[in-house]
């Protein structure tokens, strides 16, 4: 038998010369330290949005394309409801798998061994995840932003907030998938667990304590002071950041569990 020698190249949707020279020109204007962190991000976003992950994502633009336009949003309140379900999709869809490569592929401990530090290690899985989940909330904000003519100053309330409540799912999903270990699974169970936790506001002082809050609620404009809802906002964000910080703890003594973790 006849060994092929052909090398075998991963696809790319970029020409192979205009990358090439695209790296060569990269090189020339830019310090090693940002084509180190630019490469990095490159082979992350590839190995993140697999074939599956890329027609789950697009369907869900699609189906929030097609829902925006239906319902005819003319309220921020409206446009708010369709961002922050987009976001929290989003921040399932590209967290649900994250960490499986390495665990299918049996790589978790070569992984481990090149990044010291779970810290570090968690910050280098999760910083283009979210970034991604950034970006790919953008065009939708700044559509609404547009059509809705809302000041710039709300709108970056607005991504504060979802942001935040994306980085909270998105180590929320994290800790299930530790113990799931199954991309579909995971989602689902996020989701009917984050739909258990949205009823949080029909309980005494809720406002304090909901993740999932419009932070220019109408009732609340009309009926608080302007000090009184500035103070519930930042101790509502500030909840949501421990809740955060407790699963990211909860994640970083899961992921020293080596051996449970790839099991």
């Amino acid at each position: 038998m006849k060994k092929s020698s052909e090398k075998v190249v991963m696809s790319s949707i970029i020409p192979r010369g205009l990358a090439k020279k695209v790296r060569r020109l990269m090189e020339r204007r830019l310090s090693p330290k940002v084509i180190d962190w630019l490469a990095q991000f490159w082979i992350q976003t590839r190995i993140l949005f697999s074939r599956t992950l890329f027609l789950m994502v697009a369907a869900m633009f699609a189906i929030f394309t097609w829902a925006t336009i239906e319902k005819e949003i003319y309220k921020e309140s409206d446009a708010f409801k369709f961002l922050i379900l987009q976001s929290i999709a989003l921040a399932i869809l590209l967290h649900m798998n994250l960490w499986e490569t390495e665990r299918e592929g049996r790589t978790f401990e070569l992984l481990i061994m090149r990044i010291p530090g779970v810290n570090r290690l968690i910050w280098f899985k999760m910083r283009v995840s979210l970034l991604w989940n950034f970006l790919l909330l953008l065009p939708f904000s700044l559509g609404f932003m547009w059509f809705l003519t809302i000041p710039l100053w709300r709108e970056l309330l607005y991504l504060l907030f979802l942001m935040t409540v994306a980085v909270f799912v998105a180590l929320f999903t994290c800790v299930v998938s530790s113990f799931v270990k199954r991309g579909l699974p995971t989602a689902i169970i996020v989701a009917i667990i984050l739909l258990m936790i949205s009823s949080f506001t029909h309980l005494p002082a809720g406002e304090y304590f909901q993740i999932f809050i419009f932070p220019m609620n109408e009732s609340l404009l009309e009926n608080w002071t302007h000090k009184r809802l500035t103070i519930m906002l930042i101790v509502n964000r500030l909840f949501l950041v421990c809740v955060a910080a407790h699963l990211y703890w909860w994640l970083y003594r899961r992921l020293q569990k080596t051996e449970k973790w790839i099991a």
